[in-house]
């Protein structure tokens, strides 16, 4: 005697039908996942595209922050010492380059004023008496034509 038919019963026809709906839903949804990804990939080039352009419009602020600073002290710092990643560091770094450049300016009116004495000529003229033959011809050759 063969069972009775239930109406809980699956028939192969049944279960082939839901396999193949399932199946459907499962490509739909790998169709959802790989746009997702792409979308998610497409953002993520956007946003390193735009920090990209964040960081360039940074720096080029900063040469403009720069290069005004160094406008508004020119002949007062020494450049090279004008230096920062922010403004803040920039306009801080001025003071800095300042000091610097009035400590040089002082050395160096220290160390010129002790070289020459006041009315004396920086050039004089070595006396010839003093200096053997091969002497006076590399002095009146390193002249390259000067008369003095």
């Amino acid at each position: 005697m063969e069972p009775e038919a239930t109406t809980q019963e699956i028939t192969e026809a049944d279960a082939q039908s839901r396999l193949d709906a399932m199946s459907a839903q499962l490509e739909a949804l790998g169709q959802e996942r790989d746009a997702a990804i792409a979308a998610a990939t497409q953002a993520a080039a956007e946003r390193a595209a735009l920090a990209e352009r964040a960081n360039d419009l940074e720096a080029a602020h900063l040469g403009a922050v720069r290069r005004s600073l160094l406008a508004e002290n020119a002949g007062q710092v020494v450049p090279e010492l004008v230096q920062g990643s922010t403004s803040q560091e920039l306009e801080a770094s001025v003071q800095r380059a300042r000091d610097a450049y009035e400590r040089i300016v002082a050395d160096l009116r220290v160390h010129a004023a002790g070289q020459v004495p006041i009315g004396a000529s920086a050039g004089a003229a070595p006396q010839l008496d003093e200096l053997t033959p091969m002497q006076k011809l590399t002095q009146a050759l390193s002249r390259n034509g000067q008369r003095s």
